[in-house]
């Protein structure tokens, strides 16, 4: 399974929130949020192929191939209420994994948190995964997230630059095929002075959903948001419901 736990016991009642990560990044991005846990929350990290633990598998080829995979590795897990927290990226991944589990009859999640993330309709091609080693890693450390002493070591950036770019790759790729709106709400947040999302943006989520939705702006935060921002915007997000 996918799930990164961390060794935690998991809860029988709590309400799974499958934490998707954004493009080069992992599962951990979100084990900070694991101080979340209690008897009505359970933080799942979800880690993906080709990185960290799982760094011996091939890469995604597409967010569509993704998507598939993780749609029926998760499946088993749907036994009980869960939510979805997609970060720009993830939030595209959680997207078309909530349309396979409805097209399987599967339990459709609380809520689809979408964070710092364009709707699957507006089409997000920067070319990032195309530029030359020293631009490449000067745009990412304009965007932020990755550490700045990751960004100069060569070695590390090795093994990341490779992942970081299928990532871009495989967003810039991505081809939306127009479906129903999905049954469950869906909250998006994004920064005022996000580069990559504007709020304009955040807002079509809306078309997204036959559900409630809402948009709450973040204030001064980059496209990667501190640990601290995190937690309270999932604090925020699941407050009605667990």
């Amino acid at each position: 399974m996918p799930i990164r736990r961390l060794g935690k016991p998991s809860s029988p009642t709590a309400l799974r929130l499958l934490c998707l990560p954004p493009a080069g990044a992992g599962a951990s991005i979100y084990y900070p949020l694991m101080a979340l846990d209690s008897p009505s929350i359970e933080i799942c990290p979800i880690s993906l192929p080709g990185r960290e633990d799982r760094f011996r598998e091939p890469l995604p080829a597409s967010i569509h191939e993704l998507a598939q995979q993780l749609a029926r590795d998760l499946a088993p897990e749907l036994d009980r209420s869960y939510a979805i927290l997609g970060y720009s990226m993830g939030a595209i991944l959680g997207f078309e994994m909530i349309q396979l589990w409805r097209s399987w009859g599967c339990l459709q999640p609380q809520t689809l948190i979408a964070l710092a993330a364009r709707p699957p309709q507006v089409r997000f091609a920067l070319g990032i995964h195309d530029l030359s080693e020293e631009e490449f890693r000067n745009t990412l450390l304009e965007m932020g997230g990755t550490p700045a002493e990751v960004l100069s070591n060569d070695e590390a950036m090795e093994i990341y630059s490779p992942i970081i770019r299928c990532d871009f790759r495989n967003c810039d790729n991505y081809q939306y095929q127009p479906q129903a709106p999905i049954d469950c709400p869906i909250q998006s947040f994004v920064s005022d002075c996000d580069p990559l999302v504007s709020v304009d943006h955040a807002q079509q989520w809306q078309a997204c959903t036959n559900a409630d939705f809402t948009l709450e702006l973040l204030k001064n935060q980059p496209h990667i948001i501190p640990h601290e921002a995190l937690t309270s915007v999932v604090q925020k997000a699941l407050v009605h419901r667990t």
